[in-house]
């Protein structure tokens, strides 16, 4: 029987780095605290750009890029980043309430100051959560749930608390004055 080349494994390849800009919106865009986090030396070299598609909400205290009207526009500043340990570094840095994802960027910082033409295809880290309960001001469920590994009563909805005192946790085993 003859091989079948289409069905043939290969064996997996180990991961490869290639240096990509990643952009910043937040309190990676200060070079200070970039060199903490990735532990340099010297303080790295950022570039000004700007992403498209895309808006800013607030999570607490920090900033949360999450999905935009068309045409909006979120200005930051890239880097380059060099090796894999470096993106280990942003992702532990970053926690699990922001997941890493593709973006076109165009940076600003030409001798012209005008945005590039063409984007830069790199990386970013938007809110893993639900934007709109941002751009709302609500709690938000789905993060919450997904970063503790468990699920709210049916009947908690961020304004349902006193309700569940009067006799919804009993049934649910969770402490109302744990979810604050």
């Amino acid at each position: 029987m003859p091989a079948n080349s289409a069905l043939e494994r290969s064996e997996p390849q180990p991961y490869v780095h290639t240096p990509v800009y990643y952009f910043f919106y937040g309190t990676l865009t200060e070079p200070k605290m970039l060199q903490d986090v990735l532990g340099l030396a010297t303080e790295p070299v950022l570039r000004d750009a700007k992403t498209h598609g895309y808006a800013l909400a607030h999570w607490g205290q920090y900033k949360a890029l999450i999905d935009g009207e068309p045409g909006a526009t979120v200005t930051g500043r890239a880097y380059m980043v060099q090796s894999a340990e470096e993106e280990h570094k942003l992702a532990h840095y970053e926690t699990t309430a922001y997941k890493l994802a593709p973006c076109n960027m165009y940076f600003t910082d030409g001798p012209d100051g005008k945005e590039d033409e063409e984007p830069t295809v790199g990386k970013t880290f938007r809110y893993a959560g639900d934007g709109q309960a941002l751009r709302d001001g609500r709690f938000d469920r789905t993060l919450w749930e997904w970063q503790m590994g468990k699920r709210l009563p049916p009947a908690w909805d961020g304004g349902a608390r006193h309700q569940l005192r009067q006799g919804g946790f009993e049934e649910t085993g969770m402490d109302p004055d744990k979810l604050r």
